[in-house]
């Protein structure tokens, strides 16, 4: 559906699916903060863990940061876009799905 969101073409069908997938097969991150991670950036959690110059060892530690997803108040990244990814989707997992054509 975000294509749609995104100016996406009239006339385009899009599906929307509503799933249900076992907890142990879905990965939890900030998407935010993984954009972070993808630009090969330096992720603090926190401004006072904020590092100037970096090593690589202390960035690649700090991608772990991608994967809080608790409700903290008190970090650089508020609000919280939590994305869900998984490895497959079984047919059985798929409870709904709703076809749509793009109206504009």
């Amino acid at each position: 559906m975000r294509i749609h969101r995104y100016g996406g073409k009239k006339g385009t069908p899009v599906v929307l699916l509503t799933i249900d997938i076992p907890d142990n097969m879905v990965l939890l991150s900030d998407f935010d903060m993984w954009h972070v991670v993808l630009n090969d950036g330096y992720l603090p959690l926190y401004d006072k863990d904020d590092i100037e110059d970096p090593s690589e060892d202390e960035k690649l530690k700090s991608w772990e940061n991608v994967f809080c997803i608790d409700e903290v108040t008190d970090c650089w990244y508020v609000p919280k876009s939590t994305q869900a990814t998984f490895w497959e989707l079984k047919k059985e997992w798929v409870l709904k799905a709703e076809h749509f054509v793009l109206a504009r």
